[in-house]
């Protein structure tokens, strides 16, 4: 992973946020994309395609997490069925949308 901020690029078109398509060996992540003049102004990361999977997984799982705590929470007597076994998060929330719908 490499930092870079305030990169100024002067292409017509607005940055995309994370571009996967410009390089094979990169994935770029764009933050505070503005325009000034006739640049375009952002704060930029870069990662290999490796440390940007990595990434993405560790914050999905994250996700999982607080997502499965919060329909757990608030579905102590909404789900018809409560199991004494642990439940993975895909099961979880799958009774979640269909008993919610």
């Amino acid at each position: 992973m490499i930092a870079f901020h305030s990169v100024l690029s002067s292409q017509m078109e607005r940055p995309p946020e994370i571009d996967t398509q410009s390089s094979p060996t990169t994935v770029y992540v764009r933050e505070n994309i503005r325009r000034e003049s006739e640049f375009w102004v952002y704060d930029e990361t870069q990662y290999s395609p490796q440390e940007f999977i990595q990434l993405q997984s560790q914050e999905i799982k994250l996700l999982q997490q607080v997502a499965g705590k919060m329909i757990q929470a608030v579905t102590p007597t909404t789900l018809s069925t409560r199991t004494t076994q642990p439940e993975d998060f895909k099961t979880l929330a799958i009774r979640f949308l269909q008993e919610e719908l």
